[in-house]
């Protein structure tokens, strides 16, 4: 008996400790991060535990065995075990016991942390999200019908387009009904081409509009628009110009026309012009550089007696003359003026493509679209004699245009000159006589490819020269040796370039390079050994990117570079629109006949614009580097100035049509940094160009 309540405590101590056992090295699994235990307190908090834990586990009690009396004493075999010897702690030596045992995180014991059911959802929320997601996929549907039923229409209306150019191309093969189909090409074909007036350069952006129709396919691609200005003819009229442009947008002013006389009202032009801080702009005709408002206003009459044409387009010009700082080396306060000149006007004989004139419209020679090298409207329209081409020339060979003009320049005293930094010089050496030749040839077999060259030669009109080609047609003589300096016995100044223009007609766009000398060469040894010296070139791009009803994209990216090339440190060259035998240079009423930016200026310029009908909304970037090759100090600098003037220009342009208004205006903010190339010195100047322009 004795010995059964001896083996049941055994077994019962021995249970719970194997369940304490068990207990510990599961936990020892779950977390094995460890800690040293040192105190009374964790020693407490453990003992606590495994106390609860021992204490909840319940043996059964095991029955109690009575043995019936005078039976043979049975003999158990009792295994001798080696009892356990357990120390105990006291609680005055728990503080010299290290125990390591391991950090108990009972956060990851699933019973108390248990992952959330994420697609729990009451029926009610699961009911409003099926709505809204089947109104969204509804939404979706109808937004597709829609377009599926504008592409029907579209498709419909191609398809009734091509259906017509069918039955078109069908009645073409009826040969009885061959001339009432072909009436109105019968009577274009019929009807003889003539030109009509000319469209002024730099006329209210008018000059973009046509290049921009030649890029988009509406006008024909012969002309190449190197040779300016541009004249209308009976087919391609003002009337049908301006209808290419805007279908809303027409002229009329027509007052007679019959039989070979034709009396017409030419649109009426009032141009605007403001500085406020200091000179700036260009490319403006009779306005000057200065500071303050200026405007200039112009309209006229156009009259056809058969082949002799008579354009009377006088002008009136309101310059300004506000103060602005100025430097020895740039700038002077000049008199404002007023005055009426010829302006545009020309008369003029027309026999086919071939035109003998005489009159002061301004020039534009070259493929540039902001500056030209040798002939634009940065300066007032001089006297000129001139044969030309009034429409590209066809034959076997390719497209030929050409110009030849003869030429009266002259200066006033009053204004400075662009040339000589802005300052005043009168000279008093008489008017000078120019000669310049322009040339466009574009080959039968690269037809969208043109190739093109400039000449300009200017002496003294007092000067005794002899011979008709040297005298009146120099620009036709040798292009070395003859007009060397050392060769002249009389002082003249030349002028050349060369230029190629690729337009790409499927991607709407333009690629074109101008390339120029201001001296003439020896030989071709000369030409090898220096070639930079005393150059100039224009390279730009010009890209139509076509939209939906009938907008587009306009890019136009140009570099202009005037300023001498480092050849000059063995031999200067100066600038290129000045000469050491001709005072004035290039230039007429002491404004530059070439490139308006300014002399010896280097600039790149951007320009995007969103363009439909007449209206155009963009904005514009240029920078200018004034005069930055001028040899003004000491041998340290090579000759250059140390400190360099650069005017940043960031500008809106936009156009927009009234009726028959049609407004124009091209507004910069000019940031000027080290103005007049003294260190640190800024100026900020708005300039304003505006046009408004009246069809009759």
């Amino acid at each position: 008996m004795n010995n059964s309540i001896i083996k049941h405590t055994s077994i019962s101590i021995i249970i719970r400790k194997a369940v304490i056992v068990i207990i510990t090295c599961f936990l020892f699994q779950i977390n094995a991060s460890s800690q040293i235990v040192n105190t009374n307190s964790d020693i407490k908090k453990i003992g606590t535990f495994f106390k609860k834990v021992g204490s909840s586990i319940k043996i059964p009690t095991l029955p109690s065995i009575k043995f019936p009396k005078k039976e043979k004493k049975i003999v158990d075999t009792v295994i001798k075990v080696k009892p356990v010897k357990v120390e105990k702690i006291r609680p005055s030596q728990t503080s010299k016991i290290k125990v390591v045992l391991p950090t108990l995180d009972f956060s990851k014991i699933k019973l108390w942390n248990k992952k959330p059911n994420l697609l729990a959802i009451s029926k009610h929320k699961l009911n409003a999200l099926k709505k809204n997601k089947e109104t969204q996929l509804m939404d979706e549907i109808e937004t597709l019908d829609l377009s599926l039923q504008k592409l029907e229409e579209k498709k419909i209306d191609i398809l009734e387009t091509k259906n017509e150019l069918l039955l078109d191309l069908a009645a073409l093969k009826v040969q009885d009904s061959l001339k009432s189909i072909l009436k109105f090409d019968i009577i274009d074909a019929n009807t003889k081409e003539e030109p009509l007036f000319t469209i002024p350069v730099g006329f209210t952006d008018m000059d973009e509009q046509i290049r921009n129709l030649i890029l988009l396919g509406k006008l024909p691609v012969d002309n190449a628009l190197t040779t300016r200005p541009y004249f209308t003819t009976n087919k391609q009229s003002l009337n049908k110009i301006v209808s290419l442009i805007d279908s809303n947008m027409n002229y009329e002013g027509e007052l007679y026309s019959k039989h070979k006389i034709n009396i017409s009202l030419l649109p009426f032009s009032f141009t605007q012009k403001i500085n406020t801080d200091h000179p700036y702009g260009g490319n403006d005709g009779s306005m000057t550089m200065s500071k303050g408002y200026q405007f200039q206003a112009s309209t006229g009459v156009f009259v056809k007696l058969g082949h002799l044409k008579i354009q009377f387009r006088p002008e009136y010009i309101s310059t300004a003359s506000g103060a602005y700082k100025t430097d020895p080396a740039w700038g002077a306060i000049t008199p404002a003026t007023k005055k009426f000149t010829l302006g545009q006007s020309s008369i003029r004989y027309d026999i086919g493509k071939l035109t003998v004139s005489a009159g002061t419209e301004n020039l534009w020679w070259g493929p540039g679209i902001q500056n030209s090298l040798l002939m634009s409207n940065n300066a007032p329209g001089f006297f000129h004699y001139s044969f030309q081409t009034n429409r590209p020339i066809k034959n076997f060979l390719g497209t030929f245009q050409f110009h030849i003009i003869g030429a009266t320049l002259d200066m006033d005293s009053a204004q400075g000159f662009e040339n000589k930094g802005l300052r005043a010089i009168n000279y008093k050496r008489g008017d000078r006589y120019l000669n310049s030749l322009a040339i466009d040839y574009t080959p039968s077999f690269l037809k969208n490819v043109s190739f093109g060259v400039n000449r300009s030669i200017q002496t003294y009109a007092a000067s005794n020269v002899n011979g008709l080609i040297l005298s009146k047609l120099p620009a036709l003589g040798a292009f070395f040796g003859a007009t060397a300096a050392k060769s002249d016995t009389f002082p003249r100044d030349q002028l050349v370039s060369i230029y190629t223009r690729w337009f790409f007609p499927k991607d709407h766009a333009e690629l074109y390079y101008q390339f120029a000398y201001n001296d003439a060469k020896e030989n071709f040894r000369d030409l090898a050994l220096d070639m930079s010296h005393s150059t100039a070139y224009i390279l730009g791009f010009k890209k139509l990117f076509t939209l939906p009803k009938q907008s587009y994209l306009d890019l136009n990216i140009e570099a202009l570079k005037v300023s001498q090339t480092p050849s000059y440190l063995h031999r200067n060259a100066g600038n290129f629109y000045e000469h050491s035998q001709i005072y004035e240079g290039y230039t007429h009423q002491n404004q530059i006949i070439g490139s308006g930016v300014g002399f010896g200026n280097n600039t790149q310029s951007i320009a995007l614009s969103y363009n439909k009908g007449w209206a155009k909304y963009g904005f514009m970037f240029k920078h200018i580097a004034n005069n930055p090759m001028a040899l003004v100090s000491g041998v340290n600098d090579l000759g250059l100035r140390a400190i360099k003037w650069d005017d940043y220009a960031y500008g809106l342009q936009s156009r927009y049509r009234y009726k028959n208004i049609l407004f124009s205006a091209n507004m910069e903010w000019v940031n000027s940094r080290n103005y007049l190339w003294k260190d640190g010195n800024m100026a900020g100047n708005f300039y304003a160009y505006i046009n408004t322009v009246f069809l009759w």
